[in-house]
Order: C-alpha cells, then sequence, then structure tokens
C-alpha cells in the first residue's frame, strides 16, 4: 500500500501530466490529496473555494489566514478538520448546526453540555460519534433511523434486536459491520444489491459464486475490495452481458463500466495502464473524485480487522500449519511417551 505522502504527490503529478484535459478541479478541490501547501503552490490551477470548504485538510487556521477565499461556512461547519473547541474560539464566524451535528468531532456528551445550541438530529443520527447507548438513553429526540442504519457504531445485533425501530434496510446494506455471512443467514430480508455492491465486504468472489442476485456492476467497480485484475474481469463479464446489465442511464454504445474504476482508490497503482481512457470527460469526473488511501475504508476499524485476520491467517499458514504436520505430532507424541516413561524410572509419577 502506498504511504499519503506518495499518493498525494502521485495525485498532482498525474493531473499536472495532462495538463490540456478538462479537470474537475470542482471535486480536485475537496480531494484529501490537496492540502493548502498545494494550493498556495499551485496558483496556476482554478481552484474552486466552496470545495475546499470541504476539503479534510483545511484547518481553522487555514480558515483565518486565508479570508481572501470565499469560504462555505454551511460545508466548512462538518468538516471533520474542525473541533468544537474551533467552534467555541471564533463565534463570530457563522456556524451553521446542521452541519456542526454530522462533524465526527461531536460527541453526544458535547450535545447534552450545550442543549442551547440549535443541534439537528437527523445529521446527528449519521455522526460516527453517535451510538446506540445515545439514541437509546434518548428516544424524546428526533432521530432519524435512516441515517442511523448505515452508522458505523451500529450492528446487526442491535438492529435486528429493535424490530420495533423504523430501519431502512436499503441503508442498512452500506453499514461497515454488515458480512456476508449476515446476509445470508437472513434471506428473509429484503438486501439491496445494488448498495451492497458498494460495501467493502462484498468480493468478486462473492459475486461470482451469487451471480443470481441483482449487483450493480457499476457500483462493485468502486468497491474498495476490488482490485485491478477483479475491475478488468468485471467489466469483461458486464460487457459480454450487455443487454441484461446495461443501466438506463447509459448510451446505447457504451458498452464500458471501466470509468466507475477510477473512483477505486486501488486505480493509482494501474494508472498508467489506463492513460488512454483518461480523456474521456467521465473518466476525468471519476478521478477527481477518487480519495484514493484517503478512503474513509482504509480508516475504519472494519479495515484493521480485516489486516489483522489476513496477517492472523499467514501466521497460521506459514507456522502452526506447516509446522503440525502428521510426521511432526507423531514425533512429539512418541518423545512425550518416553518422557513420560523416563520420569515414572526415577519415581516422580
Amino acid at each position: 500500500m502506498y504511504e499519503r505522502f506518495e499518493m498525494t504527490s502521485k495525485y498532482l503529478e498525474f493531473i499536472k501530466r495532462f495538463p490540456t484535459l478538462e479537470w474537475d478541479y470542482h471535486n480536485i478541490s475537496a480531494n484529501p490529496n490537496i492540502n493548502m501547501d498545494i494550493v498556495n503552490n499551485n496558483p496556476q490551477i482554478p481552484w474552486v473555494d466552496i470545495m475546499l470548504s470541504i476539503n479534510n485538510n483545511i484547518t481553522i487556521n487555514d480558515v483565518l489566514l486565508h479570508p481572501e477565499i470565499n469560504w462555505d461556512m454551511f460545508l466548512l461547519s462538518g468538516n471533520p478538520s474542525i473541533t468544537f473547541e474551533d467552534i467555541l474560539n471564533h463565534p463570530n464566524l457563522d456556524w451553521y448546526y446542521f452541519s456542526v451535528s454530522r462533524n465526527k468531532n461531536i460527541t453526544y456528551k458535547i450535545v447534552k453540555s450545550n442543549p442551547e445550541r440549535q443541534w439537528n438530529y437527523v445529521s446527528l443520527s449519521e455522526n460516527p460519534s453517535i451510538t446506540f447507548e445515545d439514541v437509546i438513553t434518548s428516544l424524546d429526540k428526533y432521530w432519524n433511523f435512516a441515517c442511523l442504519s448505515f452508522n458505523p457504531n451500529i450492528t446487526w445485533d442491535m438492529i435486528k434486536s429493535t424490530p420495533e425501530f423504523p430501519w431502512d434496510y436499503s441503508l442498512v446494506c452500506l453499514n461497515p459491520n454488515l458480512t456476508w455471512d449476515i446476509i445470508e443467514d437472513n434471506p428473509n430480508v429484503k438486501w439491496n444489491y445494488d448498495v451492497l455492491s458498494h460495501n467493502p465486504i462484498i468480493t468478486w468472489d462473492i459475486v461470482c459464486n451469487n451471480l443470481d442476485k441483482n449487483w450493480k456492476f457499476s457500483n462493485l467497480l468502486r468497491n474498495p475490495n476490488i482490485k485491478w485484475n477483479d475491475a478488468l474481469e468485471i467489466n469483461d463479464y458486464f460487457m459480454q452481458n450487455f443487454d441484461t446489465l446495461r443501466d438506463d442511464y447509459m448510451d446505447e454504445d457504451d458498452t464500458n463500466i471501466l470509468h466507475n474504476y477510477f473512483k477505486n482508490p486501488n486505480v493509482m497503482p494501474n494508472i498508467d495502464e489506463l492513460i488512454d481512457l483518461v480523456a474521456k470527460k467521465h473518466y476525468i469526473r471519476n478521478f477527481a473524485q477518487n480519495y484514493l488511501m484517503y478512503d474513509r475504508y482504509y480508516h475504519s476499524p472494519q479495515y484493521k480487522r480485516a489486516e489483522s485476520k489476513k496477517k492472523h491467517d499467514i501466521i497460521y499458514c506459514e507456522l502452526i500449519k506447516k509446522s503440525c504436520t502428521p510426521a511432526r505430532l507423531y514425533q512429539w507424541h512418541e518423545y512425550a511417551m518416553e518422557l513420560n516413561n523416563w520420569m515414572t524410572s526415577l519415581g516422580f509419577r
């Protein structure tokens, strides 16, 4: 995996390699591979002020040091680089509490300690700092269960144990705590395979073994669990079955969905193989929206658990499985028998 700095530099270098292309600087300005140093050092690029406001690298100091930028306070209020301390320290700025409520730095403890502020419970419901305990202990509040359905602090056990709550099962399909085993064990749930295709719990192997499901192949190509070789197979499969799999919005002559892989954080190592495609407008737009290694999946507990499992499996295969062969176990057994007989002969047993 590329380090963040390397990814950031590669992202900008790639854009600069093709200055004549109609780059989507609207989304590039918001991309977390861009920071204020890059903005300041590249004044020739037409940065978009409103989108810099949601760039995760923008800090309150950047805002204060650059009054010439037309900051969008609605978007800036939800920026995860902005803390509640920043908000308290700068009451002169026009903070929007609909967006502040979504900001992951806002905990329910902060909400309860500041009841005079205009907290929005729809936004709070999707805030990853909100826990199920927060919801249960404050059921008199206007929680939005559609947003809670994909909140990373909500697990399947919580959802299953509270059928009286109006969970949105299409949005549950985005929940990172979902597993394929859960889906298979609950066939009566109306799973949305269109949405599920984007969830990193889904692999190409799972799709291949369940082709009877209504997968969305364009979403699958954006899935961070899909690697380049998978993407090529997916695109081939789609083209071979174009008449049955095509989307209504697609052009009649557009039988290639590979442009969706330009939103996949795994695209950069193979970007040189895709140069001929880059000039197309929708490829450029998708690449501009690609967060690469800043993709939230790579910073989630689910990804860390998956990586730990991979390491565990490697250790098991390389050390335990190979060392515990029948021949070695037999040798250990023979040695244990000899040791037991020797201890007995000495009067220890």
